[in-house]
């Protein structure tokens, strides 16, 4: 088959890339580093120093979060897209990332309101209401056990609008104990540890796998669910489950990565651009080019004015806005 073609030269070719980008993007940073010593490193073929400790503990674990984020939001992206039929739909169009934001300014305004230590609450509280917020949306969108398109769009802005208020309010409340939020309003890797990269790694891989499964059905329903429902899909029970897996990746994602834009609604458009509009290609090809697309900003937000921090959504957005442009300009469906 022709798809199959596509895909046994595009994936191999793009995990390369992705492959020597996470080996050029552990090299990068204020503690300069040869190839052969970070190799000797990755290796264990040198013993432990404060420069493997920097490589090991810091850099390592920053890159694969920021290869794992963008893998999921890609592919949540790419399914969201195509389930809805909304060319601008992301990972956080159901309200997620609102809500995810709004768990996480609560926690600090607490600890600020009852001087008490709450650190260690602010992303498993933040994962709660990001599931809030997306069930929330789905019980506003339902309407007898169906999930119309437009109402599920308009349910997830509507979630947004309210856990956005919201988070204002506790800011404006709770000023002093809620700087540390614009880490969710923004977004970041800064707090990229071992221990965050298998919590965000196992639900990503997993949904991913089960979104692929699903690339065909989503191919079915482009044709219009009547069309869908007459080739044997069911639609309504691929809807729910889509979404219930959609709004489960991006809630492990946010609670520890914060918000960040433009990769869910970017990547599967650059994905089409090279592959076309066949799901079972733009699903694998959109999480391998989020994994590389993510770790570049993220070394360029890390580095461009070092020793300051850019905020990666920043990085995301003057990446991705032109390059939604070129795409737009190319004449390309996007």
């Amino acid at each position: 088959m022709e798809w199959k073609k596509k895909l046994l030269i595009w994936l191999p070719l793009s995990m390369v890339v992705a492959f020597a980008t996470a080996i050029l993007t552990l090299k990068l940073g204020t503690v300069h580093i040869s190839f052969m010593s970070l190799f000797d490193i990755l290796l264990g073929n040198k013993r432990r120093t404060p420069l493997s400790t920097v490589i090991l503990e810091i850099r390592l674990p920053r890159v694969l979060l920021g290869m794992t984020t963008g893998w999921g939001l890609a592919v949540v992206g790419a399914t969201l897209q195509a389930l809805l039929k909304n060319p601008l739909a992301d990972p956080y169009i159901l309200g997620i990332s609102s809500g995810a934001a709004f768990g996480a300014t609560l926690v600090f305004a607490l600890q600020q309101l009852f001087n008490v230590f709450l650190i260690g609450y602010v992303s498993p509280v933040a994962f709660l209401f990001a599931l809030f917020a997306g069930l929330l949306t789905y019980l506003i969108a339902n309407q007898g056990g169906k999930l119309p398109v437009g109402q599920v769009i308009l349910a997830g802005v509507i979630v947004s609008m309210l856990f956005g208020a919201a988070t204002t309010l506790t800011i404006v409340f709770g000023w002093r104990g809620t700087t540390n939020v614009m880490f969710w309003l923004f977004g970041s890797l800064s707090n990229a540890s071992r221990g965050t990269f298998e919590i965000t790694f196992i639900p990503v891989i997993i949904g991913s796998i089960f979104l692929f499964f699903f690339s065909s059905e989503l191919n079915a329903m482009a044709l219009g669910e009547e069309e869908a429902m007459h080739l044997g899909v069911e639609t309504k029970r691929i809807k729910i489950v889509l979404l219930i897996t959609s709004s489960l990746m991006t809630a492990f994602i946010v609670s520890n990565t914060g918000i960040i834009g433009f990769v869910g609604l970017v990547i599967p458009h650059v994905a089409r651009f090279i592959v076309g509009a066949d799901n079972r290609l733009v699903l694998p090809l959109s999480a391998v080019i989020g994994a590389i697309f993510l770790p570049v900003c993220d070394s360029i937000a890390r580095t461009v004015a070092s020793p300051a921090e850019v905020p990666i959504g920043v990085v995301t957005a003057f990446i991705g806005t032109p390059l939604f442009i070129y795409l737009m300009k190319k004449g390309k469906r996007v």
